[in-house]
């Protein structure tokens, strides 16, 4: 058994696919360097093309065919929020934190990730294309 993860990510793009084609090139360098593996062509294969911000945040949201992934937006002010509790390996929880800081330079600022791996958290927002933890603001 691996950790379980509640995830809520709530983003703007200020160009998704600027966004989307950098973060295809990050998930390929994660794989490259052995870090994670993203079973890109079995994603494809079920319907899931990385080729949006939002198909690229649904693989990295991992194990979203047996779990109550959601997606609601955009709200009022553009913001999409993505939903997911999945039980992934213990280490996918330092992937989520490195794919927060790849996509955030690409975000609007008040886009927000929101990782909770079994019995710790991370609440982060983008400022100035950075992540910051919400205790430090």
């Amino acid at each position: 058994m691996g950790a379980c993860y509640t995830t809520v990510f709530r983003v703007k793009a200020k160009d998704e696919t600027t966004a989307a084609d950098a973060m295809r090139r990050w998930m390929h360098d994660m794989e490259d360097a052995g870090f994670a593996r993203f079973s890109l062509d079995a994603h494809r294969a079920e319907g899931v093309v990385p080729d949006t911000i939002d198909g690229v945040i649904m693989v990295v949201l991992a194990g979203w065919r047996n779990t109550p992934f959601r997606t609601t937006g955009p709200d009022a002010d553009g913001f999409t929020t993505y939903e997911n509790d999945f039980e992934a390996s213990y280490g996918w929880g330092m992937v989520l934190l490195e794919f927060a800081a790849a996509l955030a330079p690409h975000l609007e600022d008040g886009s927000s990730f929101y990782i909770e791996p079994d019995d710790e958290y991370h609440d982060i927002v983008t400022i100035d294309g950075k992540l910051i933890n919400r205790q430090n603001i």
